[in-house]
């Protein structure tokens, strides 16, 4: 059976870059799977939080057509920055490796990585029924997503062997932090997500959703949005991006519904930050490069500061 395929990893260091590593990992893939259809997502250098929200989204948008199983579709990943044990390794020992398969039959292998507000395998929990450790045996190899995981993803996936998986450590995983809403005082209220993607046109995707959002903020909330150290002023627009006007390098800020989200189950909106016809990603300092990145919005009440903003 031909198989289509997804590498997310952080060879090449952020988004929408390329790194040699992805060609040979392609190579090994291609050898287990044959004839398959291989591509990639890059991810910023161990940033586990993008990874696992970019897997999920790509896993839990797939249609299923009747009841049917998607038999042949798999999502390959490794983002291991090896923040699992801190002691000299000399084997080049990381994170283990880790399988489960979704209900909508969507095969998920890679790293079972995480970092201070969530991992790899965090945005899947609600949609999956087991994640299983895998056994790979021993390993001295520094590139471990060419050396040693193709092998064991082709053996559980098209020999259907359950003999190299371990222990189920579902209950291991952890919860995303995200969409913390706080009231700071009358009429402010501060909410707190992660940045989990930037796009080609520079929009900042969120783990926030409408729904949350909804609970925060009303349409039209002037509100101020910070990425690490810097703070941008935004207006809030649950019609999406396009509903202020265009004016150039004037042109608001906008927090608004993005083109992120999935059906399985309830129909679930993520919101972002965009600025018309222009990369409001560059309103941030390093805001592809720097992993794990906090989001906090919060409702601006200052007259004089909200009238500046329109």
């Amino acid at each position: 059976m031909p198989y289509r395929i997804t590498v997310f990893a952080d060879y090449a260091g952020g988004y929408h870059k390329t790194d040699y590593a992805f060609t040979e990992v392609d190579d090994e893939l291609a050898a287990q799977f044959p004839g398959s259809n291989i591509n990639y997502v890059a991810v910023p250098a161990f940033d586990v939080i993008s990874a696992g929200f970019l897997i999920a989204h790509s896993a839990l948008r797939q249609k299923v057509p009747g009841n049917e199983k998607l038999e042949n579709r798999i999502l390959f990943h490794n983002v291991a920055p090896r923040h699992d044990n801190a002691n000299a390794r000399k084997t080049n020992q990381g994170e283990g490796l880790a399988y489960t398969r979704l209900k909508n039959g969507v095969h998920v292998i890679g790293v079972n990585a995480n970092g201070p507000f969530g991992g790899t395998f965090s945005y899947l929990l609600p949609f999956v029924d087991t994640i299983h450790e895998v056994d790979i045996g021993d390993t001295t190899s520094q590139f471990r997503s060419r050396d040693v995981f193709p092998a064991p993803a082709k053996q559980i996936i098209v020999d259907e062997r359950t003999d190299i998986l371990k222990r189920d450590i579902t209950s291991l995983i952890p919860k995303v932090e995200t969409e913390d809403i706080t009231a700071i005082a009358e009429n402010v209220t501060e909410l707190r997500c992660n940045r989990v993607y930037i796009d080609g046109y520079g929009n900042i995707k969120l783990d926030l959703t409408k729904e949350k959002s909804l609970m925060a903020f009303q349409d039209g909330d002037f509100i101020e949005v910070t990425i690490g150290k810097k703070t941008i002023p935004a207006v809030v627009k649950y019609d999406g991006m396009f509903s202020v006007p265009d004016k150039g390098h004037n042109t608001a800020v906008v927090l608004s519904p993005g083109s992120s989200g999935w059906n399985i189950g309830n129909h679930v909106e993520f919101m972002q930050i965009s600025q018309r016809s222009r990369d409001a990603s560059l309103l941030f300092e390093r805001v592809e490069e720097t992993r794990h990145q906090r989001v906090t919005l919060r409702t601006v009440t200052n007259p004089a500061v909200t009238a500046e903003m329109q």
